[in-house]
């Protein structure tokens, strides 16, 4: 019951390692422009002044009210700030929540949300189902059980992960074990990479929505500005007069450009059909489109449809009037690649199709075959107008039946459709009867008889449709849920048996990157030299936590316990080590607890905090949970063993006695770079300059700010010895 120099010494030197260096590394763990923000803002004002409060407080009980002597008062007083913390930190985030579902306001920092395709986080057939033709829409060749596998991982990555889940898995890395993490091989992570850009793999880049393009890619990354057209194609009325072409620009916005617009003839021909056009457009500082008018040529003649090209080609920034009619006047290709701070998107060539509109059109089919599952309710068929769009026309149509019978498989018979004047698409549903039978695949027809106001029916004027049976897709949808299931089950860190863990514990780290239903399918992603060693090196320590009863025993109380007396027998030994350490290194105990030990007993929370910055959607698990680690390491874990020494030595009559010398210093010093650092991490949630983000933000203040708290730490640390050292007073 007496008081070492490593107790308190390595305790305020690990709140200075958490505050300063997690901090640093987790600002910059996050993808390059990208911002993060502590959503419980609330708590981490309360967690911030208790952890201030907290070492303030060791500097008057060790310096200014009985030095060098801790009273039972004063062990309580620091024990029972503990819970009067946790009592304020949970009403904060009540009123928190409260007012948030009054208000209902709470925006959304990214559109990759779980409720997109799992709501409230369930999975279902349904849920599943929607999530896979999502992945198809992005690869549609990819297999059912990859797509299962996918659905896994969005799940994980978009589940709550509390604080010990991360510090558990960081401390798997360290020692070669398996991580509980999603592993996917590189075909299937461009897929959930594109995926997670937004839906059918759109990506935001400055508020628009942009195909996830090398180029697009490149103006998000790199900080170049992209220019392509609005869309890559166009249909107009042949009366239309004008159509408008929209050149848009994303990326970086500080730059000026110049690109040519200009028209190509394929089956229209210009001067003809439409009016040629060849015009410079330039982009100033903040412009975001351009438009240009392409004139349609009107004529009482019918013709095809007919199509021409609108080409998008960048310049060289400086041209001066003669250099511009001479390139307006060259007919080759000026398309320059010298620019560095610009490039052309992914349409930078557009369609233009003229619908000739002096002809009621032909009618047909757009496709011979089309299929559908028996539980969607409906078939809804395409009917195509072409060549002409003029008038209204009335068509006429009636279903034959094949395997699938009207009134039990479908509901079907003669019915009508009409094309305005100038549509030229229409739909025909019928309504599919899911009569919930074993059967296998049924068709029926349906035909297009006859069309007014001189339209004709085209030659596809038949179409055949499949009635699959969802027996078969609820086969597959139990399969791939049962395969979610499974994927899921093997990210938990913890063991249902005791057998289970320690295979763990004994073997290496293998990862299996999902492809394929089962394990034998799976890539093997070999261990790494690396978790080699580390597996040998701590085979010992993982055999002994194996000892450790699984969680479902008990419900967790053994483990609870258990695990205290190993964690108390642990840190006896790293106490004896450091102290040993120390001394043959001719190392003061107060600076061995600041530096060795402190920073031994954070690397765990360091990987930890940096793969939460990376994975959460807000930065609470990342640097949100500091402070509130920080204050409970006094209040509880200074407080609960001075409060037990303090009152064993008041029995005997003797006061406990606690060694301050160089402490105070140390626990000044850090207070004071404490404020600095959490200033600055509210300037950067309240400047826009800075990313409006405790995490993450534009590259240059991210990295500025990670150097500003390795040299506020260094700051801390060097000090500190140079005071134990007594070179300063």
């Amino acid at each position: 019951f007496k008081a070492g120099p490593l107790g308190p010494g390595t305790i305020v030197g690990s709140a200075a390692f958490n505050l300063l260096v997690i901090s640093a590394v987790c600002v910059t763990a996050i993808a390059r422009n990208e911002s993060k923000r502590i959503n419980a803002i609330a708590v981490f004002a309360v967690t911030s002044a208790f952890s201030i409060f907290a070492y303030f407080w060791l500097f008057l009980i060790l310096i200014v009210i009985t030095p060098n002597v801790v009273d039972v008062w004063e062990a309580f007083l620091t024990f029972i700030f503990f819970p009067i913390l946790v009592l304020l930190a949970y009403l904060s985030e009540k009123v928190t929540l409260r007012r948030r579902q009054i208000g209902k306001q709470e925006t959304e920092m990214d559109s990759f949300n779980i409720q997109e395709f799992f709501p409230k986080g369930k999975l279902t057939k349904k849920s599943l189902a929607k999530f896979v033709k999502e992945v198809r829409k992005i690869d549609p060749a990819i297999s059912e059980e990859d797509a299962a596998c996918l659905a896994a991982t969005y799940l994980f990555e978009n589940e709550h992960h509390s604080r010990l889940f991360y510090r558990v898995s960081a401390c798997r890395a360290l020692t070669g074990s398996r991580t509980p993490f999603p592993h996917l091989n590189p075909h299937l992570q461009k897929i959930y990479d594109n995926l997670k850009l937004g839906k059918k793999g759109m990506m935001m880049v400055d508020g628009k929505d942009v195909i996830p393009t090398k180029e697009a890619e490149k103006a998000h990354e790199e900080n170049i500005a992209v220019v392509q057209f609005s869309t890559p194609t166009a249909v107009v009325l042949e009366n239309v007069g004008k159509v408008e072409i929209i050149v848009e620009r994303f990326g970086k916005m500080d730059n000026s450009f110049k690109c040519l617009v200009e028209t190509l003839d394929r089956t229209a021909r210009s001067n003809i059909d439409y009016k040629p056009l060849k015009e410079i457009l330039t982009f100033g500082p903040n412009e975001v489109e351009k438009k240009v008018y392409v004139e349609i040529i009107d004529d009482n003649n019918w013709n095809p449809d007919n199509v021409f090209l609108v080409k998008l080609s960048l310049l060289e920034d400086e041209e001066d009037e003669e250099q511009k009619e001479d390139l307006l006047e060259d007919e080759t290709d000026k398309d320059s690649d010298g620019r560095k701070d610009v490039a052309k998107g992914r349409i930078c060539m557009m369609t233009v199709t003229i619908i000739d509109d002096d002809n009621p059109g032909i009618i047909a089919f757009g496709q011979r075959l089309i299929t559908i599952e028996e539980n969607e309710g409906k078939v809804v068929i395409p009917v195509l107008r072409e060549q002409g769009a003029d008038g209204e026309v009335v068509v006429k149509y009636k279903t034959l039946d094949g395997t699938a019978k009207n009134g039990i498989d479908y509901n079907g018979g003669e019915g009508e459709i009409v094309f305005e004047h100038g549509v030229i698409r229409k739909v025909i549903e019928i309504p599919i009867i899911d009569d919930f039978e074993e059967i296998k695949d049924e068709y029926f027809e349906v035909v297009l008889l006859s069309a007014s106001n001189n339209a004709k029916i085209g030659k596809n004027n038949r179409i055949m449709v499949t009635v699959t049976s969802d027996d078969d897709y609820n086969a597959i949808m139990a399969r791939l849920m049962k395969k979610v299931k499974r994927d899921r089950k093997g990210f938990r860190i913890h063991k249902d048996k005791w057998i289970e863990q320690f295979k763990s514990a004994m073997n290496v780290s293998v990862e299996k990157a999902g492809d394929g239903e089962e394990e034998t399918d799976s890539e093997i992603i070999s261990p790494r030299t690396l978790d080699y060693f580390l597996h040998v090196l701590c085979f010992g320590w993982k055999m002994l936590f194996a000892c450790v009863p699984p969680t479902s025993m008990y419900g967790g109380w053994l483990t609870f316990f258990v695990s205290l007396v190993l964690i108390g027998f642990i840190t006896a030994i790293v106490g004896d080590t450091a102290e040993a350490l120390g001394c043959l290194l001719g190392i003061e105990p107060e600076i061995t607890a600041i530096t060795l030990v402190a920073l031994g007993t954070s690397l765990p929370d360091t990987f930890a905090s940096r793969t939460a910055a990376r994975m959460e959607k807000y930065a609470d698990n990342a640097i949100g949970n500091i402070t509130g680690s920080n204050s409970v390491n006094v209040f509880l874990g200074l407080g609960l063993p001075w409060l037990i020494a303090s009152i064993k030595w008041a029995a005997e009559g003797e006061p406990f006695r606690m060694t301050a010398e160089g402490l105070g210093f140390s626990i000044g010093l850090y207070t004071s770079l404490s404020l600095i650092a959490i200033a600055i991490l509210m300037l950067r949630r309240m400047l826009p300059v800075l990313g409006k983000g405790e995490l993450g933000g534009p590259p240059f203040f991210a990295v500025g700010t990670a150097l500003g708290f390795v040299i506020l730490w260094l700051i801390y640390v060097l000090f500190s010895i140079l005071k134990v050292s007594k070179i300063i007073e």
